[in-house]
């Protein structure tokens, strides 16, 4: 009888002390893949790829226990020609892509899902700052989402140090200690970064010929400080059109400083060539990249506009956005 006892008392033991899991089950309809197309489920914020599934007759299904939710992952073929990001729950969920291209498919059994659905219905995303605003009304509407802490986490250095407290401080527990939560903890605790209005930080870094090029040797010009990768597809489909930019505004006194977040630096050479971009380049190739640190940023493409004072303008300012600035900093 005691030994008895004692087996089950370990046997409560182990189970208790064994990570909870939960599962969730994902059902997808599709008429843009054919019969035995292999799709996979692949963490974002971790890299990884968790699941795979095979198509047949135009359905597939995903069953996976795993220990944390929810998560952001993208579904995708091999090639990753056909995607689509999603949140992951632990939830029965659907993904339904007839008739429509796959990265639009619509999902049900979900709320995190039909949340970032919601709140970019009807969203110009060439008007980025009521864009910004419609994502920070969100944080305010739903800090108990991990939508809100993704959003969060991604526009640090757009909304600044104050405001990101602020934000923060109304998030429960469970996103505060979530992937993002933890990004934006240690930018609350550790950030040095200035804010618009303020004086710049200096940078001192090296270009790829190893000369140390420095952000305050181009004070008194208006300076794009400009934060990229050349594995950042979204920084090098903005090139052409920034090169464009710097070459109209450039004998106006208009200077780019590009720090790449690169550890490669025949990679980050390759690009700069490839691309044909003429500014100032300089990298650690270190991770994580110091000068990002100083200036709190999180995600590339990134960039800040600096006045002839030496001042933040504003930041993210992309393609017409940035036209329009130098227009009106150059005709006062």
């Amino acid at each position: 009888m005691i030994k008895k006892l004692l087996f089950l008392s370990v046997f409560i033991i182990f189970s208790c002390s064994e990570e909870k899991k939960e599962s969730f089950s994902l059902t997808g309809k599709t008429d843009k893949l054919e019969n035995q197309s292999t799709l996979y489920l692949h963490d974002l914020v971790n890299n990884k790829t968790l699941d795979s599934a095979i198509v047949k007759n135009g359905q597939f299904q995903f069953d996976k226990e795993l220990p944390n939710y929810p998560f952001w992952a993208i579904i995708h073929t091999k090639d990753r020609s056909i995607n689509k990001d999603i949140w992951i729950e632990d939830k029965t969920m659907t993904l339904d892509a007839t008739n429509t291209v796959f990265s639009k498919a619509k999902i049900t059994g979900s709320e995190s899902n039909k949340l970032i659905t919601e709140l970019y219905e009807n969203v110009d995303f060439t008007k980025r700052k009521e864009l910004k605003e419609k994502e920070k009304e969100f944080i305010e509407q739903h800090p108990e989402s991990i939508i809100s802490a993704f959003l969060l986490s991604g526009n640090l250095s757009t909304w600044g140090l104050s405001e990101t407290k602020r934000l923060f401080q109304s998030f429960p527990e469970t996103n505060k200690i979530s992937h993002f939560g933890e990004k934006i903890s240690i930018y609350v605790k550790t950030s040095t970064a200035p804010e618009i209005g303020e004086d710049f930080l200096d940078i001192s870094m090296e270009n790829p010929d190893g000369e140390i090029k420095k952000l305050s040797d181009l004070k008194g010009k208006v300076i794009l400080l400009e934060y990229w990768a050349a594995w950042c597809l979204p920084c090098r489909k903005d090139n052409p059109e920034l090169v464009k930019i710097y070459n109209e505004y450039h004998s106006k006194g208009f200077e780019i400083y590009a720090v790449s977040l690169d550890r490669d630096k025949d990679n980050w050479v390759n690009a700069i060539n490839q691309d044909n971009l003429e500014w100032t380049h300089v990298s650690d190739l270190q991770k994580p990249n110091k000068a990002a640190k100083l200036y709190g940023v999180t995600s590339i493409p990134d960039s800040f506009l600096i006045g002839r004072d030496g001042k933040l303008i504003e930041n993210k300012l992309r393609g017409d956005d940035l036209r329009k600035k130098l227009d009106e900093i150059f005709t006062k």
